[in-house]
């Protein structure tokens, strides 16, 4: 009878734990650091022309993300971007720091998808949507587009 009882118990145990984990979404894919690859991208002014661009996105736990880009520019001049956001639709504050020390301040709202794609909208600090796309990772984790700028995942 107590064999009985720990194997229905345990039955029990694992039945909980495996709702309980299948119950959690999966983990957003481009948590990591991602370098523009301009032979691959499409895209307008400073983006292209850049001598380098990256983008990391690192996980905060709760859904929380902090996204930073980083971009020197053609002439040497540096570019940074920053927002802490979760994926929910609500607008968070972003602000960008561009070479002569100017910071410019707006909002970002993005929805997550799936794993794999994020949907987002940036809004200048008088409201007014600035760019608005898609953020995705390919499925074998290599490849993440932002709009039409394609990046490759730094090792």
């Amino acid at each position: 009878m107590k064999n009985m009882v720990r194997t229905v118990a345990a039955v029990v145990v694992f039945a909980v734990a495996a709702r309980a984990l299948a119950q959690q979404p999966e983990p957003y894919q481009a948590l990591g650091a991602w370098k523009l690859n301009p032979g691959k991208s499409t895209g307008i002014g400073s983006q292209l022309s850049a001598k380098s661009r990256i983008h990391t996105i690192e996980d905060h736990g709760g859904g929380v993300t902090v996204n930073r880009i980083e971009q020197i520019n053609a002439d040497d001049s540096k570019q940074t971007l920053y927002y802490t956001a979760r994926s929910d639709g609500t607008a968070y504050p972003m602000f960008s720091v561009r070479a002569d020390g100017t910071v410019q301040v707006g909002t970002i709202t993005s929805t997550r998808v799936d794993a794999y794609t994020v949907k987002w909208a940036m809004k200048n600090s008088d409201g007014k949507v600035t760019a608005e796309g898609t953020r995705t990772v390919s499925k074998d984790g290599s490849t993440y587009t932002l709009g039409t700028l394609v990046y490759d995942r730094l090792k």
